[in-house]
């Protein structure tokens, strides 16, 4: 026995199959129906492979993205850092007095340490 074609149809049992013929074939049906009728050549491989390529390249972007943020967070820490350990908020000029402005307080030594405490 053998294997049926591709699309082919097949019956179990051909005695139960019914046959008839066409008297006519009907051309302006037929003919209106093969206008219509678009043949598209499909390749799924290559349309797999640029389905997988494009999310590749997603996913490629997706952690480049995140390493930046990452190195920015990073950069912004060291900053911070370097900002805490310089003391260059505390070296501030209006922040800063001098012993002439000091003594013209009119305050003795002694006055302006137990302030200071």
């Amino acid at each position: 026995m053998q294997s049926p074609l591709i699309g082919q149809v097949a019956f179990h049992d051909n005695s139960k199959a019914r046959y008839f013929t066409v008297e006519q074939k009907q051309n302006d049906v037929v003919n209106r129906i093969t206008k219509t009728k678009v043949k598209k050549e499909t390749d799924i491989i290559l349309q797999m492979e640029a389905k997988y390529n494009k999310e590749q390249q997603q996913a490629e972007k997706a952690v480049k993205q995140q390493q930046a943020e990452q190195l920015k967070q990073t950069i912004e820490e060291q900053k911070k850092k370097a900002e805490v350990q310089s003391y260059s908020s505390v070296m501030q000029e209006e922040n800063m007095t001098s012993n002439s402005d000091l003594a013209s307080t009119g305050k003795t030594l002694k006055q302006l340490e137990d302030d200071f405490m």
